[in-house]
């Protein structure tokens, strides 16, 4: 079985913990930007989507073209179900980083 194939019968999380690296700076791991083309492609993106009951061409355009990066945290957060929010409310990756609200 070829990587590619190995890779497409495990979840796009699992393949996202197999890529993760650790910070020379900060004792926290990260997922490298290079793992972010390799992992979020349309096909998926589409199957993440399908397996929520979520398979809508509208959305699936959307987090590819507008919202990837935070379609990868729902992913990694186990919240792909609120992925539809992100269409809802036009959440894109222009909102990054997220900060908390202080007061």
């Amino acid at each position: 079985m070829s990587e590619s194939e190995s890779e497409s019968t495990i979840g796009l999380f699992a393949q996202m913990l197999v890529k993760m690296k650790e910070s020379a700076v900060a004792n926290k791991q990260y997922l490298p930007r290079d793992a972010f083309d390799d992992l979020l492609s349309w096909e998926n993106v589409r199957e993440e989507l399908a397996e929520a009951n979520m398979d809508e061409q509208n959305l699936l355009n959307f987090i590819m073209k507008e919202a990837w990066m935070i379609f990868a945290i729902l992913v990694q957060s186990d919240l792909v179900a609120a992925a539809s929010e992100l269409l809802k409310y036009k959440l894109t990756d222009e909102y990054l980083p997220v900060e908390e609200k202080k007061g």
